[in-house]
C-alpha cells in the first residue's frame, strides 16, 4: 500500500510543477513537520515584460511621469509634480496631492506674457493712456460691478507704469480716486431717492457731484444713517482689499516709495482719506444729529417688541466708520474722534 501510494504521488501531475521549485522548498519546516511548497515562479513572457520595463527605465526616467489633465499643468504640456529619490531618477514616488482648479488657474498665470503684452502697448501709448486704461478696469469696482481683468494682470499694469514714469504715480492714483469717491457718491443719492447735484470746486474748474444736495434735500437722519453705513460697507469690504492687491508694486517700488507724500503713506490711507474728505466731513453734521435720534428710535422697537432693531446695524457700522476715519489722525482728536465717541455712547444708551 505504501508504494502505490507513492507511485500515485509520483504520478500526480503536481509532479511536473513540483520540478520547477528548488530543492530547498521541500525541507521541512521542523523537524518531523509538513512540507510547504511555494506558489510556481513567474512565466518566462512575464519575466521578459519586466526586464524590458526596467531597460526603458533606465534610458527614460521620463517615462514614468504621467501629464496631470488639470489647469495649469495639462494645458501647458508640464508633467504633474512629482517627488524623486535622490538616488535614482527612474523611481518616482507618489504625485503630490494637486490643488484646487482655481489655484491652479493663478499658479499657471503667465507673468512674462502678461509683461511683454503691457510693454508692447506702452510703446504705442504714453503713461498718461495706460493710467487712464488702469482706471477703466479698476474703477467698476466702486459700482460694485466686475472689474475688467485679474488683480495680478492689474498689479502688472501698474509695475509697468511705475517703471515708465514713477513720479506721476501719485498724482494719477489721486486722479482715479476721485473718479471713485464719485461714484460712491452718486450711489448715496441712488439709495437715498435724492436728484444729485453739481458744484465746481474752485473757480475755474468743471463741476462735480457734491454731497451738498443731500444736505439740502432734507432726507431722514435714519436713511441717511444707513445709506452711509452701506456706502461705507462697499468701501471697507470689497474696494479697500482689492485695490491693497492691485497697488502692491507701488508699496514694493523704491523709487515711488521715496516720492510718497506725507499724507498718503499707502493706497488704503488715500482711499480712506479720500472718502473722509469727499462723503463723511460734509455729512458730519447730519450724522452728528441723526445719533439721538437713531437711538431713541431703536430703543423704543426695542421696547415694543422685546429683540434689537435692525436699526442698530447701520448706526454700529457707523462707529466703525468714524473711529477707522478718526485713526488716520491719531495726534488730532477733531470732530471725527468727538463724534464716534457720541455715536457710540448713543448705541451704548
Amino acid at each position: 500500500m505504501e508504494g502505490a501510494s507513492f507511485e500515485a504521488s509520483v504520478r500526480s501531475p503536481l509532479r511536473q510543477w513540483a520540478q520547477h521549485t528548488s530543492p530547498s522548498q521541500y525541507q521541512p519546516a521542523h523537524a518531523g513537520g509538513p512540507r510547504s511548497p511555494r506558489p510556481p515562479p513567474p512565466s518566462s513572457q512575464h519575466q521578459q515584460s519586466q526586464q524590458s520595463q526596467q531597460k526603458a527605465t533606465a534610458l527614460s526616467p521620463l517615462l514614468m511621469i504621467h501629464h496631470s489633465p488639470r489647469i495649469g499643468y495639462g494645458q501647458r504640456g508640464l508633467a504633474s509634480p512629482m517627488v524623486l529619490s535622490g538616488s535614482g531618477l527612474g523611481t518616482p514616488k507618489t504625485p503630490t496631492t494637486p490643488h484646487h482648479p482655481a489655484i491652479n488657474s493663478v499658479a499657471a498665470l503667465d507673468a512674462r506674457g502678461i509683461s511683454r503684452d503691457f510693454a508692447h502697448s506702452g510703446q504705442m501709448a504714453g503713461g498718461d493712456d495706460r493710467w487712464r486704461r488702469l482706471g477703466a478696469r479698476i474703477l467698476p469696482l466702486f459700482n460694485g460691478d466686475r472689474v475688467v481683468g485679474s488683480v495680478e494682470e492689474n498689479s502688472e499694469m501698474v509695475r509697468s507704469c511705475l517703471l515708465r514714469d514713477a513720479d506721476a504715480a501719485w498724482p494719477e492714483i489721486h486722479a482715479i480716486l476721485r473718479v471713485g469717491m464719485a461714484s460712491l457718491v452718486r450711489a448715496l443719492y441712488r439709495a437715498l431717492g435724492v436728484p444729485p447735484k453739481f458744484e465746481a470746486p474752485q473757480a475755474g474748474l468743471p463741476p462735480v457731484l457734491s454731497v451738498a444736495g443731500i444736505v439740502s434735500a432734507g432726507v431722514g437722519l435714519d436713511h441717511l444713517v444707513a445709506a452711509v453705513a452701506g456706502v461705507w460697507q462697499t468701501l471697507y469690504s470689497h474696494v479697500l482689499p482689492y485695490l491693497d492687491g492691485v497697488f502692491l508694486p507701488l508699496r514694493l517700488f523704491k523709487a515711488a516709495a521715496a516720492r510718497r507724500r506725507a499724507d498718503a503713506p499707502g493706497v488704503r490711507h488715500a482711499v480712506l482719506m479720500h472718502f473722509r474728505d469727499s462723503i463723511v466731513i460734509p455729512l458730519l453734521p447730519s450724522l452728528d444729529a441723526a445719533a439721538p435720534v437713531c437711538a431713541a428710535a431703536a430703543r423704543r422697537r426695542a421696547l415694543d417688541f422685546g429683540y434689537a432693531p435692525p436699526e442698530l446695524c447701520p448706526m454700529a457700522q457707523a462707529v466703525h466708520m468714524l473711529s477707522m476715519l478718526a485713526a488716520l489722525t491719531p495726534a488730532d482728536r477733531g470732530p471725527l474722534h468727538h463724534s464716534a465717541r457720541a455715536m457710540a455712547m448713543a448705541l451704548q444708551s
